[in-house]
């Protein structure tokens, strides 16, 4: 009976902040990669959206890139860009957020689309400091976690993607840098 009530009144709250209903990502066809990945080179840009995620003065797009399965094979995942307008650029920072679940609505994308700011106390100010920022789906389409290598491929061709995305206004000779909240996906990155 406590849940019933809690989630009436959550839901109540949600549709009183303007909350709108977001696909979950195994629902959503912008999550799913083109019938032929193998043709693109990593970090190649596949599709985009704007998405609300609850930031003032920042521009928030997905993009759909191409990256590479554990097994070696292509497939795509998604990284959300997070840039301020005001931004001279110069600085792109990959933000590794933690992702300890095998379920896609754990996926940083998806979060953030759901204007969830469970994340947002590093990203909003790193972007609001006039950094571009990029959080990657690191276990990939299907929430592969702890795949070792996968999780490294994705972080390197989320940053190629970010690079690749020309409207971020990223230019391919800003400094890159990264922070994380998790270890191993950024250890993989790194070798």
């Amino acid at each position: 009976m406590r849940m019933r009530i809690f989630l009436s009144f959550f839901s109540l709250v949600s549709a009183a902040l303007g909350a709108t209903t977001v696909p979950m990502p195994d629902n959503d066809p912008f999550y799913k990669p083109p019938t032929d990945p193998e043709s693109s080179a990593p970090g190649t840009v596949f599709s985009n959206r704007s998405v609300y995620a609850g930031y003032k003065s920042v521009s928030v797009v997905q993009v759909l890139y191409r990256t590479t399965f554990i097994n070696g094979t292509a497939t795509a995942t998604v990284a959300t860009i997070l840039t301020n307008p005001a931004s001279t650029g110069a600085k792109l920072v990959s933000f590794a957020d933690h992702e300890d679940a095998v379920n896609t609505i754990c996926s940083s994308s998806y979060i953030y689309s759901t204007n969830n700011t469970r994340s947002s106390l590093m990203l909003g100010p790193a972007t609001n400091a006039m950094l571009a920022t990029g959080a990657t789906d690191y276990d990939g389409p299907n929430s592969a976690f702890s795949a070792g290598r996968q999780e490294g491929y994705a972080l390197l061709d989320g940053l190629r993607a970010a690079l690749n995305y020309a409207p971020a206004g990223i230019k391919k000779t800003d400094t890159v840098g990264g922070y994380c909240l998790i270890n191993k996906a950024v250890d993989l990155f790194c070798e």
